[in-house]
């Protein structure tokens, strides 16, 4: 099996630094044209399934990025973004003095220290994607299947972390959250998941983010 994990394209909270986590924020015009670029990159791979989160800004960036193909999609609420909770829709430069102290800082080299009030911590969503990976593997109609995976920076980094055997906080960003509408090639095989590409872009589009954890 060969799992294409793409992030969604970029959204207007993106640009503005604010906290989207389960808000259901769609994607603005850039993301957009990140996503119709991508489909023209990506035309010549072979994708079977498309299994997407079911916020608008990732199953919108796997729609436009397969445009005119025949793929079946499904939705999966294991593949949504972590819940914030009551930080949601915050700025996370913590301007309104509402987020944990050093908030980029934390998240950028202790995410599982995070615990927002009403929301997950990042444990909760390496469950809740390795649930879904688990449950991927063990169907057989799916082994030689070809299969985009479209979600979010936090979730879709979590669901590589599954397949990490030295588990420690340090490892969890790999490098940093992933760009926007970049794609990592995994292939996954009797529950073993090997990174084959990562992270790759295959449009380009003046993207630039406020959230300066992708800057790390």
């Amino acid at each position: 099996m060969k799992l294409y994990v793409i992030r969604h394209g970029q959204t207007s909270w993106n640009v503005e630094g604010r906290i989207q986590g389960q808000v259901d924020i769609d994607l603005n015009e850039n993301g957009v044209e990140l996503a119709r670029r991508t489909a023209s990159g990506i035309k010549d791979l072979p994708i079977d399934l498309i299994i997407t989160s079911p916020f608008a800004r990732a199953k919108n960036t796997a729609l436009l990025a397969t445009a005119g193909r025949d793929i079946p999609i499904i939705e999966d609420v294991r593949l949504a973004e972590m819940a914030f909770g009551e930080w949601e829709g915050q700025y996370n430069d913590n301007r309104d003095h509402v987020l944990c102290d050093d908030f980029l800082k934390t998240l950028r080299e202790d995410i599982f220290s995070l615990n927002p009030p009403g929301g997950e911590n990042v444990r909760d969503v390496i469950r809740r994607t390795g649930d879904f990976l688990k449950e991927l593997g063990e169907d057989p109609s799916l082994a030689d299947s070809n299969i985009m995976i479209s979600s979010h920076g936090i979730a879709s980094r979590a669901l590589l972390y599954n397949f990490n055997e030295d588990q420690n906080s340090r490892n969890f960003w790999i490098t940093s959250v992933p760009p926007n509408c970049s794609i990592t090639t995994v292939d996954y095989t009797n529950g073993k998941g090997k990174i084959l590409e990562f992270d790759k872009l295959y449009a380009h589009l003046d993207t630039t983010e406020k959230d300066a954890w992708s800057r790390s």
